[in-house]
């Protein structure tokens, strides 16, 4: 049977993480451990989670300064490794601190960890953020389903789509990070990139599911079973500046592309960003052309990239 770690990167959100505790503490499958890093050492999360410490078994530790969000996951996999959490069949599930999970998401995890390398669950988006919501309109779902987890390098694109509710599961190049779940012990040394560690900390979780993928490594979306998304206002790697958040997401997406697929992939990728760029100014009724000009121009002064440390 595999073994189970929940893996969950917390900063400044106590009322959140002891949500979520609570949620786990309900679980009908109560075989697996949590390792959870209080990013920035918020003192009222530290007491959330030693009150949580005898419910079931939990490692917590904690980094003084805020560490980003990819250096604060891979501080986590560094905790599994040096303490020696794992075996020889552990999966590793991510959690954002803000999810709301029902009382089978470990049974969830289990029935799936025989039949893939990856695999996350379908998101139902509440709160702050800036997803369009397009669960309303069935047409744009059906449009859109063969292109769940797509990565596109000819064309230079990613769709994530992963709100898009699916009878069966989908074969997938990449996951989402809101609950990203990955066979730990056949990828052990894989870190997320440093290079992501910043602004909002967006697509760090495409670059790192797409290097899964590129390794060999089976990812799904099991689109038939959902956990709930809901942000607050503060804490996490919001970014307030709802236009600043698109500058973020064009500079990430073109490094991803220039990581797997070279200067051509910058080309490609380039081009079809700014007719992105032209679409999402016209679906939000806003200018981000610009946004789109300045993450080009920055990552245009060098395309030669190697993966942080």
């Amino acid at each position: 049977m595999s073994q189970i770690i929940i893996c969950i990167p917390t900063y400044n959100r106590p009322i959140q993480i002891r949500s979520l505790l609570d949620n786990l503490n309900d679980q009908t499958d109560t075989d697996f451990s949590t390792v959870i890093l209080n990013d920035g050492a918020n003192p009222e999360t530290t007491t959330v989670l030693e009150t949580f410490k005898s419910a079931f078994q939990l490692h917590h530790f904690e980094s003084e300064k805020p560490s980003g969000l990819p250096r604060a996951r891979n501080k986590i996999l560094d905790f599994i490794k040096e303490h020696r959490l794992s075996g020889d069949a552990t999966f590793v599930a991510f959690l954002d601190d803000d999810l709301v999970i029902d009382d089978k998401f470990i049974s969830n995890i289990r029935n799936n960890t025989g039949k893939y390398d990856g695999f996350c669950f379908r998101i139902i988006q509440r709160g702050a953020s800036t997803t369009y919501d397009i669960t309303g309109s069935k047409f744009l779902q059906t449009v859109l389903t063969p292109l769940i987890g797509r990565i596109l390098p000819w064309i230079g694109m990613f769709f994530g789509g992963f709100y898009i509710k699916q009878k069966e599961a989908r074969m997938v190049d990449h996951m989402n990070g809101g609950c990203l779940i990955y066979n730990f012990s056949k990828n052990p040394d894989e870190r997320f990139d440093l290079n992501l560690n910043e602004g909002n900390f967006v697509a760090e979780d495409t670059c790192f599911s797409y290097g899964l993928k590129k390794k060999g490594n089976r990812l799904a979306f099991i689109g038939s079973y959902s956990y709930i998304h809901n942000p607050p206002n503060t804490g996490g790697c919001k970014i307030e500046d709802r236009k600043e958040s698109f500058y973020w997401y064009w500079k990430h997406k073109l490094y991803i592309f220039v990581k797997y697929h070279g200067k051509l992939g910058f080309v490609t990728c380039a081009g079809a960003s700014f007719v992105e760029s032209l679409a999402l100014s016209v679906l939000f009724r806003t200018n981000l052309v610009g946004k789109y000009v300045r993450a080009v121009k920055t990552h245009a002064k060098a395309l030669n990239h190697n993966v942080g440390s």
